[in-house]
């Protein structure tokens, strides 16, 4: 689950040439024409761009046909509508709209609150925070707040969110060897968590190793750290 970090996020490369009217044009005359081979090419032209390019093209499709570009794909695309909306919106609109459905919904997501607060670099954090109020108008850590059952697990979060607003250097290099030797400290022989160590970790590593400390947990362990922590 806990797969990649944020620096790895993005990876697709800038398409060049690039036209934008001209995607847009294309874009319009496949959705036009209902067919799974055009359903195959929108998918084409868009997983060939990167995000900033396909944001790029919203305005010149709203412009020349008055219609908003997302709308008019999730209608065309029904069947894909997360796999759009993970396409065209911004990565931190989309992260954003995955933690207010993981916070409100029904029941909550715990792993994918984990997976995105532990992955995501200050600067990603606090946009993220941005716009969640924004969208909400309440604040992220207050939800989590209200809405984490789990002491343990609530903490842990809150320790997250409250990094983004620090002075951390994301630049610092990684030392996995000494993740994974803080991790097996966390663990006794019987491998039963010590909840105040993995406090007092997360709140000393760096918000760019977070994503790292879950991976080795999870592969020490057995087992992914929500299991033990809620």
């Amino acid at each position: 689950m806990f797969g990649t970090d944020s620096t790895n996020r993005g990876t697709i490369a800038a398409k060049f040439p690039f036209d934008d009217n001209e995607a847009a044009d294309l874009l319009a005359k496949l959705l036009a024409s209902k067919t799974d081979t055009n359903k195959m090419q929108i998918f084409h032209i868009l997983i060939q761009i990167n995000n900033a390019q396909r944001q790029m093209i919203k305005t010149p499709y709203k412009i020349k046909y008055n219609k908003d570009l997302m709308i008019d794909l999730i209608n065309g695309l029904p069947d894909c509508k997360d796999i759009i909306l993970a396409l065209m919106e911004t990565p931190t609109k989309y992260d954003t709209l995955q933690l207010i459905k993981a916070i409100n919904g029904t029941n909550i997501n715990e792993p994918l609150l984990i997976e995105i607060l532990c992955s995501r670099t200050n600067l990603e954090l606090t946009a993220i925070k941005n716009q969640y109020q924004i969208i909400l108008g309440n604040k992220l850590e207050t939800d989590i707040a209200a809405r984490i059952n789990s002491d343990d697990l609530r903490d842990i979060l809150l320790t997250v969110i409250q990094k983004s607003v620090t002075a951390i250097n994301n630049n610092d290099i990684i030392d996995r060897e000494k993740i994974k030797q803080e991790v097996k400290k966390i663990l006794n022989e019987k491998k039963k968590i010590d909840k105040t160590a993995v406090k007092n970790i997360i709140g000393s590593l760096p918000t760019n190793q977070l994503n790292i400390f879950t991976i080795e947990y999870a592969t020490i362990a057995g087992r992914q750290i929500e299991q033990d922590i809620e």
